[in-house]
């Protein structure tokens, strides 16, 4: 990851010396439709402008110092300037990285800066308002200003000294921008000219011929030389407008030029039939008939999916990898499965990281072949993408055939590192491959995977240094993700000659809080190796006997030099009076920063209280570590009205300390500190218009307050941070324990109810190290399905129940009912059987008077 550096700094205006993060190193790998360059430069290109905590007078971190004292009268005139954009300094944390870019701008026009540059800073200001992940409404005003301010570069006097290059990229830059704003007229025009411009460069005559530009390899176009899977895969919202690959840093006018133009077509057939953009696939005119095939892989009607594998056929390996990319970039169609198992046989490495995205995002176990199959041929060149695949692939045969795979490629190792067989075609070592392979072979069930993973801890190589992590594809994590069933196996590792085995197997232990191996913990504090006495010391204090390792701890540290401030992690589990006075001594005396030590001092509050004050001070550092710090610390030691002020100051923090303030407030959730009504909406509010690391820090939050809104955010994220190591690798730890907790949550049923029905069948699981987490909640479905089906059964019985008063009215009027029936059944009776019985007897006693009167 990229990391700002620190330096010192001497105003020019006003004299004033001061200390300032600046841009530090960073990685590009790639430019966005928007020619923003993409890699890790993300992470500190808001540190590309100083200002001074004085005068505010801003500019570029490297152009600072370089041009010595500005006289007065410039002086007072940038005093005016600055004063007049209203922006002022946030105490010290300083000015908003967005509000730096207004101030450069007001100084770079005092200045007399030539437009193009206005133009290229206010276009690095939109840039970073895409990193911090500003609002809609905040990029909206920011892609304005950039689209605005390049066109006056480009209509000012000085337009010819831009030259024909330069006119090509504002020309498509702009043209881009207002895309994106829904001006298709005004973005039609800038390609338009950006044509023009690329023509008049020289050496470009005739470069938008049917023939490849000469010179330009076609997989730099549309991301294709990228290596490993997540520069194939898709990048959020951005992630179908990915398009270059930079040669040396840069893109040529060739490139900008055939953007333009594909771009140009993309508008005018953008609202086409697909009859019509079919036609258009099949056309002369080569760039126009890229638009209509990736606008046909972009829809998802029926008719689309019917006709994008022979249109995919048909198309030229640079298109099939646009289409490919299209695909990715939503969920890729079931109904694709036989293009991507198609496209995993391609000789095109870049064509066989976006096929092997799409199959394992489907999940079709028929997909296990063709990705082994295309492991095997590109090998370091794909294993990225293919092994991602792999984790998501259920099938029975995986282990086996990965494990066969996975020896093949032991035994051609001839040093670590070496690609020195032919086949190992990429950028990857040997090692990187064999590590992939076994991280698809640790998320496995069965008892192998077990064995496997206990005899590479054994084996584990590494520095044992205080400040070393887990190392990166260990199987240290995977280990922990099986939970105490594995702590038999790890227990025997407390004895093994290899240091490195004993000081993680005693982590695990610890993590497990396997009480049974309280004894070799023990053993283990009196360890030849320092790491593994620290180590094992902090597993006893997890297993809750702080009391056995605390005075070794407190000792060990005392004695340390320049490790101290990476050693302060093993202090974590305890807790005392005297743990409290040896941090406190450390940061009087500077042995750490307060970056370092408040997050561990507010754990030793309960201690005294008076400590919470000296955390405090922490927020008003000029530093974000250090504010950082203060933030982690007080969200343990929870004084009162602690999360009203947290969410005070979220808005005027960096990204950095916003993250820190969002797992705060779902600590003080969770500890009972804060009001759940009153923090989890702040929290769906970072989630939705935070940026990316603040976006997750809410997800995980929310996960761990059995709140599932960001369920998807952090399985994705964590599935990254687990792949990439390192210090992602920090990032996925909270992620996988949130998964954890929700997967056993009551929300997670719902979750799951919600996700069903939008599959006509289940959705495979993966097995891979964050959809464990997702087996789990449907291993609770499971075991609470004749629980929820009682309750279910209890609610239809009582359903159609009343109010008693009902129910007696009801059973009286059944009464009534069933006494009308009886009367009416027994008058029936009557007039069929009754009248037969008298009739007779009465006609003959009518009979017998008569003739009795007639005697007489």
């Amino acid at each position: 990851m990229a990391w700002p550096a620190r330096r010192s700094f001497t105003c020019p205006c006003c004299g004033q010396v001061f200390e300032a993060d600046t841009l530090g190193d960073y990685e590009v790998r790639a430019f966005d439709a928007d020619l923003r360059p993409l890699g890790s430069i993300e992470a500190v290109r808001k540190a590309s402008l100083t200002s001074c905590p004085g005068c505010l007078y801003t500019n570029y971190g490297w152009d600072f110092g370089t041009q010595g004292r500005l006289d007065g009268d410039l002086s007072d005139a940038l005093r005016g300037v600055v004063a007049a954009t209203g922006v002022r300094a946030r105490g010290r944390r300083g000015v908003d990285p967005l509000d730096r870019f207004v101030l450069a701008e007001a100084c770079f026009r005092t200045r007399g800066l030539d437009p193009a540059a206005i133009a290229e800073l206010v276009v690095t200001g939109y840039y970073v308002a895409l990193d911090t992940g500003a609002s809609g409404s905040v990029l909206g005003r920011w892609r304005d200003r950039a689209a605005e301010r390049l066109e006056a570069a480009i209509s000012g006097d000085d337009d010819d000294d831009l030259g024909a290059a330069l006119r090509a990229r504002y020309h498509y830059l702009a043209g881009e921008l207002r895309r994106r704003e829904g001006d298709s007229a005004a973005a039609r025009e800038h390609f338009d000219a950006a044509m023009d411009a690329a023509r008049d460069a020289a050496g470009f005559e005739g470069a938008l011929d049917d023939d490849p530009i000469e010179g330009e390899d076609p997989s730099d176009i549309g991301g294709g030389s990228l290596g490993g899977e997540h520069a194939d895969a898709p990048r959020g919202a951005g992630a179908a407008t990915q398009v270059a690959s930079p040669r040396e840093g840069t893109l040529t006018t060739e490139t900008v030029a055939r953007l333009a133009n594909r771009a140009r077509a993309r508008l005018r057939w953008e609202n086409a039939t697909l009859r019509n953009l079919s036609d258009h696939s099949q056309g002369e005119e080569p760039d126009e008939a890229q638009a209509a095939r990736v606008l046909i892989a972009e829809r998802r009607d029926p008719a689309a999916l019917a006709l994008l594998p022979e249109v995919y056929a048909e198309a030229p390996a640079d298109d099939r990898r646009e289409m490919l990319r299209a695909v990715a970039a939503s969920e890729p169609p079931a109904s694709l499965f036989r293009l991507y198992a198609e496209a995993l046989g391609d000789d095109d490495p870049s064509i066989v990281r976006l096929a092997a995205h799409c199959a394992g995002r489907v999940g079709d176990a028929r997909a296990l072949d063709p990705l082994l199959d295309a492991l095997e041929r590109h090998g370091a060149a794909v294993v990225e993408g293919v092994c991602a695949a792999l984790k998501r692939i259920p099938s029975v045969e995986r282990f086996e055939r990965v494990r066969e795979i996975l020896d093949r490629w032991l035994s051609r190792r001839d040093g670590e590192g070496s690609s020195a067989q032919g086949d190992m075609r990429g950028r990857a070592s040997l090692g990187r491959v064999t590590d992939l392979l076994k991280e698809v072979l640790y998320i496995d069930d069965g008892p192998d995977a077990v064995d496997l993973m206990v005899a590479d801890l054994e084996q584990l190589g590494g520095s044992n240094d205080l400040w070393e992590k887990p190392p990166s594809y260990s199987p240290v994590p995977f280990l922990l993700r099986r939970g105490s069933s594995v702590a038999e196996w790890l227990r025997p590792l407390l004895a093994s000659e290899n240091a490195v085995a004993r000081r993680w197997s005693a982590r695990c232990l610890g993590e497990l809080g396997d009480r049974e191996a309280v004894a070799g913990l023990r053993h283990a504090l009196a360890d030849d190796v320092q790491s593994v006495r620290l180590e094992a010391a902090r597993a006893l204090a997890a297993i809750g006997l702080p009391e056995e390792g605390e005075r070794l701890v407190l000792a060990e540290l005392a004695d340390l030099a320049d490790d101290f401030p990476f050693a302060l992690h093993f202090l974590v589990p305890f807790g005392s009076p005297q743990v409290l006075a040896f941090l406190l001594d450390a940061l009087d005396r500077g042995r750490a920063s307060r970056a370092e030590v408040l997050p561990i001092l507010g754990r030793q509050a309960r201690f005294d209280r008076s400590v919470v004050a000296r955390i405090e001070e922490g927020l008003e550092a000029t530093s974000e570590e250090a504010r950082g710090g203060a933030v982690t610390g007080l969200s343990f030691a929870a004084p009162q009205g602690l999360a009203a002020r947290l969410s005070a100051l979220y808005d005027g923090e960096t990204d950095s300390v916003r993250r820190r303030i969002v797992y705060a407030l779902g600590r003080l959730v969770r500890t009972g500190a804060a009001d759940a009504d009153v923090v989890i909406p702040r929290l769906h509010e970072a989630l939705a218009g935070g940026g990316r690391d603040v976006a997750f820090a809410a997800a995980v939050a929310l996960l761990e307050l059995g709140d599932g809104a960001g369920l998807e955010l952090a399985r994705d994220r964590a599935e990254v941070a687990m792949a990439a190591g390192g210090d992602d690798y920090d990032l996925a730890i909270p992620a996988l324990r949130a998964l954890e907790s929700f997967a056993w949550s009551d929300a997670a049923l719902a979750v799951r109810e919600r996700e069903t029905p939008k599959r006509s069948t289940p959705k495979p699981r993966s097995g891979g190290p964050v959809d464990r987490a997702r087996t789990a909640a449907s291993h609770a479905k499971s075991e609470r399905t004749p629980k929820t089906k009682k309750k279910t059964a209890k609610k239809k019985k009582a359903a159609p129940k009343k109010t008693k008063a009902t129910a007696k009215k009801k059973k009286t009027t059944a009464k009534k009912k069933r006494s009308v029936a009886k009367k009416k059944k027994a008058t029936a009776k009557k007039k069929r059987v009754a009248p037969k019985k008298k009739t007779a007897p009465k006609k003959r006693k009518t009979a017998a008077k008569k003739k009795s009167r007639a005697r007489r």
